[in-house]
């Protein structure tokens, strides 16, 4: 399969695969980074292309597991009586559509717990906990001082279970 081919039979779907992986990710940039993965790991398979009958469901798949392991990649996390635990129902075994819904509300969950924090709060609840980035890289990114750090992010933490256990 050449370039224009790869054109005409896989990019046309470039809004479709965005869409997918933004409603599973809810983060555009996450989700443009998955398109942009699917498409190095469909051309560096091209000449393997022409051989699948649906080329669109066959990329809709590789999406769906892009986002899965970006998912986990960023350490696919969510708070649940308080604590941070791995979210059990993304695995490579037990991907149905309910699973995944499952893990949405969770998310969204989470998303909006998040978001009620002050700036300062979110940025280092994220910084630490989701991309496990060390005390001194985060304190120096923020220019601030690794205990005020550290006495910020049990605040966040404190307020995100507070929150957590209120909207149940």
């Amino acid at each position: 399969m050449n370039e224009q081919e790869f054109s005409q039979k896989v990019m046309v779907y470039s809004s479709k695969f965005y869409r997918y992986s933004y409603k599973i990710l809810g983060n555009k940039d996450d989700a443009h980074d998955t398109v942009q993965d699917l498409y190095v790991k469909l051309w560096t398979i091209r000449k393997n292309l022409n051989s699948i009958s649906n080329i669109e469901a066959f990329a809709t798949t590789i999406v769906r597991n892009l986002c899965i392991d970006r998912l986990k990649k960023i350490k696919s996390t969510v708070l649940d009586s308080g604590c941070l635990v791995k979210l059990s129902v993304v695995t490579e075994s037990n991907n149905n559509e309910d699973d995944l819904e499952e893990v949405d509300v969770k998310i969204d969950l989470v998303r909006r717990v998040i978001k009620k924090l002050p700036e300062l709060q979110q940025k280092i609840f994220l910084m630490r906990d989701f991309e496990e980035k060390e005390y001194d890289t985060i304190s120096n990114e923020l220019g601030i001082s690794e205990e005020n750090l550290r006495v910020m992010l049990s605040r966040a933490r404190k307020k995100i279970r507070e929150l957590i256990e209120t909207s149940r």
